[in-house]
């Protein structure tokens, strides 16, 4: 099997695994207005290819956002490690941009911290540098619109 047709084949795989949870779920606690909707966003640049899979969904009226990220380069799966070895400096530079975007909201830093060690490759891959896409929805806001944080590629040489 070719490396892209394994690629879509996860992005088929990991769409049906959430339907099915949601439905398994959505029978017992039968919220008021049960909805499931996925969106996929595809970001080409250069040889790279970013999948971005936004799932919405509810239980008991109270919408989640989930987010999923497939990258590959020339076909080939890759994650946050090809673009830098010292994952720990990024997530140290995100979690800074992140509390000054979010400090209106008063999310602490153990929430930062998680939401970073699950999330550290919602990224697109762009001429400049990373955009790293967040949602309100993975710090606890009631909130699923999307913000982000472009880290220039000099920047994310300059903290490895």
């Amino acid at each position: 099997m070719k490396e892209e047709n394994a690629v879509a084949s996860l992005v088929e795989d990991y769409l049906n695994l959430k339907k099915h949870e949601f439905k398994s779920i959505v029978d017992k606690i039968t919220p008021k207005n049960p909805k499931f909707i996925s969106k996929i966003e595809k970001n080409k640049y250069l040889n790279y290819e970013d999948i971005h899979i936004i799932l919405i969904y509810n239980y008991t009226d109270y919408e989640i956002r989930e987010d999923k990220y497939y990258h590959t380069l020339n076909d080939t799966l890759i994650d946050i490690t090809h673009f830098t070895r010292e994952k720990d400096n990024l997530l140290e530079f995100l979690k800074k941009e992140l509390k000054r975007t979010l400090k209106e909201y008063k999310i602490n830093d153990e929430m930062i911290d998680l939401v970073l060690n699950i999330n550290n490759d919602n990224f697109f891959v762009l001429e400049k540098g990373l955009n790293f896409i967040y949602s309100y929805n993975q710090f606890g806001i009631k909130n699923t619109e999307q913000f982000s944080i472009l880290v220039n590629y000099v920047v994310l040489n300059d903290i490895n």
